[in-house]
């Protein structure tokens, strides 16, 4: 047997060399050896060994437990007999496919002659490896099974929110998600979860939209004190095609949405071309004969989120109704249609949630946006933690009055109020709580933080510049609430 010094060859590199050999586990130290022997050579310690025929895997495990691994041929060893006798001292590979010890031996010659040029020979192979991957209905986990199958590693790619994107292996996501969830410096870093050594690399995926991730937790993990090397050819190679394929699909989903948005703005839209719109809702499939809804959310802040996004989608697809998911006004607008699934859409949706009533033909389409804009104000002015979504026909006498006025009849209506509200000191303040508080002049002063006497005084002044009632008072504050949300 030749010398130990010399180059140092890795296991993983062999298993990419030769296909055919397949891991059974990772060793619980380095994966680093100096050759490929037989046993009875002499010393194998450090090197990789092709074993007698004699005793059980188990046995022979023990043997050689200096080697730094074995190879079991399926010509020699049973596969269900080797995988019964892991102990993990050692790492184990097994030969599959017609693989024989002269093929091995070439392989681990040719990695020995590519010794100069290692590091570009194993990012082109992991490649090579990896890229029919792409081709996969789900790309992220058919790259990460690919590498963890020559690499030994568990590994995970978890969203920014913590959603397991893709998986091989056993790591415990919801932990590593929770863990990394306090992390604020997005680079590199390293966790021990439970039994697991995690080493976790961030993937900037940075979009011009605010309605994609930005990145993606790309984790590894091993149960041995082995670090992972994150500047191996090998996870460079993986970390770009996880990249380009990420980076494909938000493309074609920015795309997706943009039309969507773009669809939906015109449908809300009183001056848009109606039989261009209903064209392109016959192509996402909408019935002529089927009655359509709008939902909308009224949280900007939880607009833009891809799980809101899958969610609504999950919901629809079970329900077999075609959906239309988009940004008016940077509130996320829904439109599918009427089938009793509406308010389970509503409930993934974030913030006040408001349902217009059903309608025919796009021609009603800004009604229905006011409808159910109107509806979600609605939600968010009871404050209620118990109310998250309202219908349009739940809305009392008054409030559906505004959404039928619209923004410039709604204008029109309360504009002399406004006018003198706002002349009076602290008007507009007062008479917002005065309106909220049921017209109850000491809880307005409660909640101003006034003398009751201050409001009444207030409420005598609005009397001297302009004849009013309470729902005056009400279309008002719609009104002052609708105005920022209709402006697009």
């Amino acid at each position: 047997m030749a010398s130990q010094e010399g180059p140092v060859l890795r296991i993983a590199d062999l298993v990419v060399m030769e296909p055919r050999l397949r891991r059974v586990n990772k060793a619980p130290e380095g994966e680093d050896f100096v050759g490929l022997c037989a046993e009875g050579d002499g010393d194998v310690t450090g090197w990789l060994v092709l074993p007698r025929e004699e005793g059980t895997p188990r046995a022979i495990q023990r043997r050689l437990a200096d080697a730094a691994g074995v190879v079991f041929l399926e010509s020699e060893f049973d596969e269900q007999e080797i995988l019964d006798s892991v102990d993990g001292s050692v790492a184990l590979l097994y030969g599959t496919g017609g693989v024989t010890r002269q093929d091995i031996r070439r392989a681990v010659d040719e990695l020995l002659r590519r010794q100069p040029n290692l590091a570009s020979w194993r990012k082109l192979s992991t490649i090579g490896q990896l890229s029919p991957g792409l081709v996969n209905p789900a790309p992220e986990s058919e790259i990460l099974a690919r590498f963890a199958r020559f690499s030994g590693d568990s590994l995970l790619l978890l969203s920014i929110d913590g959603r397991v994107i893709a998986a091989a292996g056993e790591l415990p996501a919801r932990s590593i998600a929770r863990s990394l969830s306090v992390v604020t410096n997005h680079s590199t870093t390293t966790l021990h979860v439970g039994r697991w050594k995690v080493f976790a690399r961030w993937l900037d995926i940075a979009g011009e939209s605010p309605s994609f991730d930005h990145g993606y937790w790309l984790i590894r993990g091993r149960q041995t004190s082995q670090d992972a090397d994150f500047d191996d050819p090998s996870f460079a190679a993986l970390e770009e095609l996880l990249t380009a394929s990420l980076l494909a699909q938000r493309n074609i989903q920015r795309n997706h949405v943009a039309e969507s948005s773009a669809l939906l703005v015109a449908l809300c839209d009183e001056n848009s071309n109606r039989e261009e719109v209903a064209t392109t809702l016959r192509r996402r499939g909408f019935s002529e004969h089927a009655k359509m809804r709008l939902i909308v959310s009224d949280s900007v802040k939880d607009s833009y989120r891809s799980d809101v996004r899958d969610k609504a989608f999950a919901v629809a697809q079970d329900a077999g109704v075609p959906l239309v998911l988009g940004y008016v006004a940077g509130r996320t607008c829904v439109l599918t249609t009427q089938s009793g699934t509406e308010p389970k859409i509503a409930d993934v949706l974030f913030g006040s949630v408001g349902l217009s009533d059903a309608f025919d033909t796009v021609e009603q389409g800004p009604q229905a946006w006011r409808q159910a804009l109107l509806a979600a104000v609605v939600v968010d002015r009871k404050h209620s933690l118990h109310l998250q979504s309202m219908e349009f026909s739940q809305c009392s006498a008054i409030e559906k009055a505004a959404s039928y006025l619209g923004q410039r009849g709604l204008e029109d209506a309360v504009g002399q109020l406004d006018g003198a509200i706002s002349s009076i000191k602290d008007g507009e303040e007062i008479f917002h709580a005065y309106e909220a508080e049921g017209f109850s002049v000491a809880r307005a002063a409660k909640v101003v933080g006034v003398h009751a006497n201050t409001v009444r005084h207030r409420l005598e002044a609005l009397a001297e510049r302009i004849r009013f009632s309470d729902a005056d008072l009400v279309l008002w504050a719609l009104w002052k609430a609708l105005r920022p949300r209709m402006q697009r």
